[in-house]
């Protein structure tokens, strides 16, 4: 999602505000929606 708006947004705040939030997406909620489905299977 974020790399599509990162494909035609061109103000440098907003750029970096999704260039962000991307990394946080990868980084923690991924990581935590991946934990929280891998709970619920393994029952």
């Amino acid at each position: 999602m974020y790399d599509n708006f990162l494909y035609f947004v061109e103000e440098d705040d907003l750029r970096a505000a999704f260039t962000q939030l991307r990394q946080v997406s990868e980084t923690k909620h991924k990581v935590a929606f991946e934990r929280c489905l891998n709970s619920r299977t393994s029952k």
